[in-house]
């Protein structure tokens, strides 16, 4: 809002001005989006944190095949 307004962007509407001229039926629906979209974050921030700690697939498969090459010489 502050960087259009410093730019004279005269088609500039604010999310406030929006916000104002909505009907109430309007308001609550974006109020419920607002919160909905806040949600979905924390959730894709939570599963971001969970998949930093799973491991590669093809890791652990790669890991496998070697230490099954190293019991192979230990017969």
């Amino acid at each position: 809002a502050v960087l259009a307004s410093f730019s004279g962007n005269a088609n500039f509407v604010s999310e406030k001005q929006l916000f104002a001229a909505m009907t109430e039926e309007q308001r609550k629906s974006q109020t419920e989006l607002k919160a909905r979209l806040a949600e979905l974050y924390k959730y894709k921030n939570e599963l971001e944190e969970v998949s930093k700690s799973v491991q590669d697939p093809w890791q652990d498969l790669a890991q496998a095949m070697f230490n099954l090459k190293e019991f192979i010489y230990l017969r």
